[in-house]
């Protein structure tokens, strides 16, 4: 009976252990996870994307006129997800709206195809372009959307959460 009675008492010893043990364990995976929980993207972050990205789309742009963000949305979670309107303004394209422009970045790629341009943007920062930022603010759009070439951006934001800043975006637009 006392091999049985001790046999049992190990058991029970090794059994609130365990639970001791499983519930340090799950409040340590509960506390990391609230660092994915936590959005860390305010919107001076996500308006120096957009910047990045205006300035990176009417560079490359083959139109005469600016675009300029319409509509946008944006969601987060692990990473952040969002959806913008490019849509032409009145305003003409000139070499001087891109004069003394710093754009401040790692590494971006462009890449196209018919009916769709991706950009990736590594480390965005920022893009310092008053003139071409403030042309783009004042610009009113062309009146008749309908018959205007517009495109919809659907964007990732890749969080470096240890460092709380953004790693990388990536922007697939498609032509409507």
């Amino acid at each position: 009976m006392c091999k049985t009675l001790h046999g049992t008492l190990l058991l029970l010893a090794i059994f609130v252990l365990f639970l001791n043990f499983s519930h340090a364990t799950a409040k340590r995976t509960r506390r990391g996870m609230e660092i994915f929980e936590k959005n860390f993207i305010d919107k001076n972050k996500l308006k120096d994307v957009y910047d990045v990205f205006k300035y990176l789309y009417n560079t490359h742009s083959a139109d005469t006129y600016l675009s300029n963000i319409k509509n946008e949305s944006f969601t987060m979670n692990i990473w952040g997800f969002g959806e913008i309107e490019m849509v032409k303004t009145k305003c003409r394209k000139i070499d001087s709206d891109f004069y003394k422009c710093s754009f401040q970045r790692e590494f971006y790629n462009l890449k196209r195809t018919p009916g769709e341009t991706m950009y990736y943007i590594s480390l965005p920062g920022s893009v310092r372009c008053r003139k071409l930022l403030s042309k783009l603010d004042n610009c009113p759009f062309e009146e008749q959307t309908e018959q205007l070439k517009r495109e919809i951006c659907y964007f990732v934001l890749y969080p470096d959460y240890i460092e709380q800043n953004i790693h990388a975006v990536r922007f697939d637009c498609y032509t409507k």
